[in-house]
Protein backbone atom coordinates (compact mmCIF):
# COMPACT_ATOMS: atom_id res chain seq x y z
CA UNK A 1 0.00 0.00 0.00
CA UNK A 2 2.72 2.40 0.63
CA UNK A 3 3.90 1.88 -2.94
CA UNK A 4 0.27 2.86 -4.04
CA UNK A 5 0.16 0.54 -7.11
CA UNK A 6 -3.33 -0.92 -6.97
CA UNK A 7 -2.08 -4.39 -8.31
CA UNK A 8 0.31 -4.90 -6.51
CA UNK A 9 -2.42 -4.62 -3.18
CA UNK A 10 -4.76 -6.70 -5.28
CA UNK A 11 -2.01 -9.24 -5.19
CA UNK A 12 -1.18 -8.92 -1.80
CA UNK A 13 -4.72 -9.17 -0.49
CA UNK A 14 -5.24 -12.16 -2.98
CA UNK A 15 -1.84 -13.96 -1.36
CA UNK A 16 -3.70 -13.16 1.99
CA UNK A 17 -6.52 -15.08 0.94
CA UNK A 18 -4.60 -18.49 0.57
CA UNK A 19 -4.04 -18.73 4.24
CA UNK A 20 -7.34 -19.18 6.16
CA UNK A 21 -8.22 -17.63 9.49
CA UNK A 22 -10.29 -15.01 11.20
CA UNK A 23 -9.33 -12.06 8.89
CA UNK A 24 -9.51 -13.96 5.66
CA UNK A 25 -13.66 -12.92 5.09
CA UNK A 26 -12.25 -9.41 5.93
CA UNK A 27 -9.88 -9.46 2.88
CA UNK A 28 -12.88 -11.48 0.81
CA UNK A 29 -14.91 -8.64 1.48
CA UNK A 30 -12.50 -5.84 0.90
CA UNK A 31 -11.00 -7.55 -2.61
CA UNK A 32 -14.64 -7.83 -3.67
CA UNK A 33 -15.20 -4.33 -3.44
CA UNK A 34 -11.75 -2.88 -4.48
CA UNK A 35 -12.91 -0.76 -7.50
CA UNK A 36 -15.55 0.72 -5.50
CA UNK A 37 -13.53 2.86 -2.28
CA UNK A 38 -16.96 3.87 -0.67
CA UNK A 39 -18.24 -0.02 -0.63
CA UNK A 40 -14.61 -1.28 1.11
CA UNK A 41 -15.27 2.12 3.70
CA UNK A 42 -18.37 0.56 4.22
CA UNK A 43 -16.88 -2.81 4.61
CA UNK A 44 -13.95 -1.34 7.24
CA UNK A 45 -16.68 0.13 9.21
CA UNK A 46 -18.66 -2.96 9.53
CA UNK A 47 -15.68 -4.94 10.92
CA UNK A 48 -14.22 -1.98 12.80
CA UNK A 49 -17.74 -2.15 14.82
CA UNK A 50 -18.13 -5.86 15.40
CA UNK A 51 -16.20 -6.52 18.37
CA UNK A 52 -16.53 -10.16 17.76
CA UNK A 53 -14.24 -9.88 14.61
CA UNK A 54 -10.83 -10.02 16.63
CA UNK A 55 -7.10 -10.78 14.89
CA UNK A 56 -3.83 -9.13 16.74
CA UNK A 57 -3.60 -6.70 13.35
CA UNK A 58 -7.10 -5.73 13.12
CA UNK A 59 -7.19 -2.04 13.85
CA UNK A 60 -3.95 -1.22 12.05
CA UNK A 61 -4.95 -3.37 8.99
CA UNK A 62 -8.60 -1.30 9.03
CA UNK A 63 -6.70 2.11 9.19
CA UNK A 64 -4.01 1.14 6.79
CA UNK A 65 -6.81 0.19 4.37
CA UNK A 66 -9.02 3.27 5.11
CA UNK A 67 -6.11 5.59 4.25
CA UNK A 68 -4.94 3.62 1.50
CA UNK A 69 -8.73 4.10 -0.17
CA UNK A 70 -8.95 7.71 0.81
CA UNK A 71 -10.74 7.93 4.33
CA UNK A 72 -8.37 9.43 6.10
CA UNK A 73 -10.14 10.80 8.99
CA UNK A 74 -11.63 7.35 9.28
CA UNK A 75 -8.05 6.20 9.22
CA UNK A 76 -7.25 8.49 12.20
CA UNK A 77 -10.11 7.45 13.86
CA UNK A 78 -8.86 3.38 13.88
CA UNK A 79 -5.55 4.32 14.37
CA UNK A 80 -5.62 6.41 17.28
CA UNK A 81 -7.51 3.89 19.43
CA UNK A 82 -4.90 1.41 18.18
CA UNK A 83 -2.03 3.14 19.17
CA UNK A 84 -3.22 4.22 22.57
CA UNK A 85 -3.81 0.22 23.37
CA UNK A 86 -0.88 -0.88 21.58
CA UNK A 87 2.48 1.48 21.88
CA UNK A 88 4.18 -0.79 19.15
CA UNK A 89 1.87 0.19 16.46
CA UNK A 90 3.40 3.43 16.38
CA UNK A 91 5.32 2.91 13.67
CA UNK A 92 2.34 2.51 11.22
CA UNK A 93 1.73 6.11 11.75
CA UNK A 94 5.18 7.04 9.82
CA UNK A 95 4.40 4.40 6.60
CA UNK A 96 3.94 6.33 3.65
CA UNK A 97 0.47 5.72 3.27
CA UNK A 98 -0.64 7.26 6.11
CA UNK A 99 0.64 10.56 4.68
CA UNK A 100 -2.76 11.85 4.57
CA UNK A 101 -3.78 10.91 8.10
CA UNK A 102 -0.72 13.06 9.17
CA UNK A 103 -2.05 16.49 7.77
CA UNK A 104 -5.30 15.87 9.70
CA UNK A 105 -5.52 18.21 12.62
CA UNK A 106 -6.82 15.37 14.60
CA UNK A 107 -3.19 13.98 14.13
CA UNK A 108 -1.53 16.73 16.29
CA UNK A 109 -4.15 16.02 18.76
CA UNK A 110 -3.11 12.49 19.34
CA UNK A 111 0.35 13.46 19.30
CA UNK A 112 0.16 15.33 22.41
CA UNK A 113 -2.12 12.64 23.71
CA UNK A 114 0.68 9.97 23.24
CA UNK A 115 2.96 12.90 25.08
CA UNK A 116 5.41 12.83 21.97
CA UNK A 117 5.91 16.36 21.33
CA UNK A 118 7.03 16.59 25.32
CA UNK A 119 9.31 13.63 24.50
CA UNK A 120 10.65 15.46 21.56
CA UNK A 121 11.01 19.06 22.77
CA UNK A 122 13.33 17.26 25.60
CA UNK A 123 15.73 14.72 23.11
CA UNK A 124 15.43 16.60 19.89
CA UNK A 125 12.68 16.47 17.31
CA UNK A 126 11.56 13.49 15.00
CA UNK A 127 12.94 13.64 11.43
CA UNK A 128 9.74 14.18 9.65
CA UNK A 129 8.68 16.70 12.29
CA UNK A 130 9.17 20.16 12.95
CA UNK A 131 8.34 22.69 15.63
CA UNK A 132 6.16 25.65 14.75
CA UNK A 133 6.64 27.18 18.16
CA UNK A 134 6.60 25.90 21.97
CA UNK A 135 2.98 23.52 21.62
CA UNK A 136 3.13 23.29 18.02
CA UNK A 137 4.72 21.66 14.87
CA UNK A 138 4.22 20.23 11.33
CA UNK A 139 4.96 17.07 10.02
CA UNK A 140 6.27 16.01 6.52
Amino acid sequence: MNEGDPDKVRARITDLLAHPALFSQFYADVLRNFDAPESVLSTLQQYYADKNAVWPDKLQEIATLAAYFGFPEFSLLVISEEVQHSPLRLPALWHPVMASVRRLDGFNKLVEDLRLTAYWQKYGWADSFQPLDDNDFVCS
